[in-house]
């Protein structure tokens, strides 16, 4: 698979976290067009906010939401086509703007560090797609994205984006901190299963493409510091007893 087709349904989805926001920049025939998407998005969010968090929930929500968010993609990619600069710009505002809400939600600094990750690593995607030109996208035939949607690695995404958009709408909502918390960790955990698949496509990610080696350094020191505060005399004998003995 390309890397175009790879990209098409995934890179415009992006930043369809905040439906509200995204509407406002949709001119008004293509709002009218794709109207009909934000109802059952809301469905769908509402279910992750409201019933046990599972991969069956996610699944379903995720077959339930493929639709609508497809056709918002191409909603997206025909504001990427009118002004690239601006769309990167905004969308970069976007991403920046659902990060400190979250975490000024998020109660601890591990799920904090886990959205960074995933909001990292999706910077690091949208920047890789924007490599394509826009016209490209724009002449994809429609029967193809569906038929690439339903392999692997964009159901990874898909899982992934659907959870963070359950994420921003739990922040915008206020609903309890611990169900955010299991959303980020879903996105987080798809996220690194699409990075890890799309590596056979020789596509590489990184979520902080920009960090140096002191800045790594600090970053590994704060984990495991955080590691100590946190595990219990417990953990660790759990930890010893797991390790393997001398093979020799």
């Amino acid at each position: 698979m390309g890397f175009p087709a790879l990209a098409s349904p995934a890179a415009e989805a992006v930043f369809v976290l905040d439906l509200d926001t995204l509407f406002r920049r949709l001119p008004a025939l293509t709002k009218a067009q794709v109207a009909w998407t934000k109802p059952r998005i809301d469905v769908g969010l509402k279910r992750l906010l409201s019933e046990p968090i599972d991969d069956t929930l996610l699944d379903d929500v995720v077959r339930e939401l493929s639709e609508p968010v497809r056709a918002l993609s191409r909603a997206v990619i025909e504001l990427l086509i009118s002004n690239r600069e601006e769309f990167r710009t905004l969308g970069m505002d976007d991403l920046r703007r659902e990060q400190d809400r979250l975490q000024a939600f998020l109660p601890d600094g591990d799920s904090r560090d886990t959205l960074a990750w995933v909001l990292g690593f999706l910077r690091s995607f949208f920047g890789l797609c924007l490599a394509i030109q826009p016209d490209q996208l724009a002449t994809l035939d429609a029967e193809q994205i569906v038929q690439d949607s339903n392999n692997r690695e964009l159901g990874l995404f898909m899982r992934a984006q659907v959870a963070l958009m359950a994420a921003v709408e739990a922040a915008r909502v206020g609903a309890q901190p611990d169900r955010c918390v299991r959303l980020i960790d879903s996105a987080f955990l798809n996220f690194m299963a699409f990075r890890t698949a799309i590596r056979s496509h020789g596509l590489w990610v990184s979520p902080f493409p920009n960090e140096t080696s002191d800045e790594r350094r600090e970053s590994l020191l704060r984990y495991a510091a955080r590691l100590r505060e946190t595990l219990t005399d417990q953990d660790w004998q759990a930890q010893d007893a797991a390790r393997v003995g001398d093979l020799r």
